[in-house]
């Protein structure tokens, strides 16, 4: 094998590496990185912070937000890294998936990335740790 053939299956097999990156949910430039805080009352109206990367595009297009299949209450655009909502009520200790849909068809699932808790009796200190 030459060298210029050793170097375009490289550039192949990286480039190959690299658009499959792109099927772990980061489509189009999406990508979710954080969700604060990410507990909350069953009441709802937690005010969340989504952290993240690509949201300066939807401010023309528009989201939608779900935990499970409830939907949130979107606020605003905190630049193209934070949007912030407010969580619907929901089901005690139950973690739930946050589903955000951009009006351009761009889709972002993050998993496991709210859970509920009983705030009457104070925080504990489970409620302190991460649920991810």
């Amino acid at each position: 094998m030459t060298v210029i053939s050793k170097l375009s299956t490289l550039v192949l097999v990286l480039g190959l590496f690299s658009l499959g990156s792109f099927s772990c949910g980061e489509e189009k430039g999406l990508r979710i990185t954080s969700v604060t805080p990410d507990t909350g009352p069953t009441s709802g109206r937690t005010l969340v912070t989504i952290g993240g990367s690509g949201f300066q595009k939807a401010k023309s297009v528009g989201v939608t937000i779900y935990f499970n299949k409830k939907k949130a209450e979107f606020l605003r655009f905190e630049g193209d890294d934070k949007m912030l909502i407010r969580s619907p009520a929901g089901v005690l200790g139950e973690t739930v998936d946050i589903n955000i849909i951009f009006g351009d068809s761009r889709e972002h699932t993050f998993k496991n990335a709210f859970k509920y808790v009983d705030l009457k009796g104070g925080f504990g200190i489970n409620d302190l740790a991460p649920n991810k």
